[in-house]
């Protein structure tokens, strides 16, 4: 009797392990932490809530809502659309500039900076969506401003093109969106063109970020886990998601439908390199992030109750991700 409950034991203690082991492989994708393929070389903000050390300079600052950007010379700016502000570093965390942006609604004012964007020369480019306009600084001093076409959430600076813009719409109440717009500005006439092209689901939320490199874009769809990949504004391929997102809601206000996104700071951001596509999202159970491969478009692994935007990137490789309260830069391994 004794043998046999020893090797009833023994069956099952294998069986168990064997168990164990299936759970292992199919969840080794959600064990894996970001911060074991992410080496950040430069802090900047306020850490105080971040529950981990960091082996890098951390340079304190105090963020609302801040978005990065780098110039080609690897100078960092980040602007703060809660507190209007913009501040400029090097990449040791030197603290170089600061701009006070005025709200209003007069000349070089704003009320709604979304986004921002930094030329050649050092020329500041800032995005104020409720007035439509562009207002340009240089060295702390408004120049010039100009109107755009359709309310965007996002844009960038690129050699050759100008300013590109992504805007959001249309959106109806049934969530059709027919095709998105790159608004495409030439900052030596201010004409603008608007370039209407299909985001890869015609029928959900329209674009929301969107990452230029080497002269191809990637634009991840609003609410929803797609990227379309372009080259020369032509929907070249698209990358899908396996995971369930949060749809938008529908608002009345002012007697038109309007948007409500769930969590605008974490729907949305893209970035590339030779092999691999890094996608945010959000979905059910939070913010995400999947690494995809970019030949077969299939999802390597993934991250969750990740809360980083991918933001900027700089000709050493760096990426600038966003993460609310601070800026991280540093290199993916991966």
């Amino acid at each position: 009797m004794k043998g046999i409950t020893g090797c009833y034991l023994a069956r099952n203690q294998y069986a168990l392990l064997i168990i164990l082991l299936i759970i292992s492989c199919v969840t080794d994708k959600h064990t894996v932490h970001f911060e074991n393929i992410f080496e950040p070389v430069l802090v900047i903000g306020d850490t105080s809530n971040v529950n981990k050390q960091f082996k890098c300079p951390v340079v304190e600052g105090k963020f609302g809502w801040p978005q990065v950007r780098v110039d080609s010379t690897g100078r960092i700016y980040i602007l703060d659309r809660i507190f209007f502000t913009i501040d400029e570093y090097n990449i040791k965390g030197e603290h170089l500039n600061h701009i006070n942006l005025v709200k209003g609604k007069g000349p070089g004012e704003v009320i709604h900076p979304v986004s921002f964007a930094i030329d050649d020369s050092g020329g500041i480019y800032v995005m104020d969506n409720t007035q439509m306009k562009i207002n340009k600084y240089h060295k702390g001093k408004y120049l010039d401003s100009f109107k755009y076409l359709k309310r965007s959430f996002n844009m960038s600076y690129i050699p050759g093109y100008g300013l590109i813009l992504l805007n959001v719409g249309p959106i109806n109440r049934s969530g059709n969106i027919p095709n998105t717009l790159f608004q495409v500005v030439n900052l030596q006439n201010k004409e603008i063109n608007g370039l209407g092209v299909p985001m890869p689901s015609a029928d959900e939320w329209g674009g929301y970020s969107f990452l230029i490199k080497n002269d191809t874009i990637w634009a991840v769809s609003g609410g929803g886990y797609e990227v379309g990949e372009y080259i020369d504004f032509r929907l070249v391929k698209v990358f899908k998601g396996d995971r369930d997102c949060v749809p938008p809601k529908y608002i009345e206000r002012g007697g038109k439908t309007a948007v409500a996104w769930p969590a605008p700071s974490g729907i949305g951001s893209v970035f590339v390199n030779e092999d691999y596509l890094f996608v945010t999202t959000y979905g059910e159970v939070g913010n995400n992030l999947d690494i995809l491969n970019r030949e077969t478009g299939r999802v390597k692994t993934s991250f969750e109750n990740f809360t980083g935007l991918f933001e900027a990137y700089d000709n050493e490789n760096n990426v600038y991700i966003s993460y609310g309260s601070y800026i991280a830069v540093g290199k993916i391994r991966f």
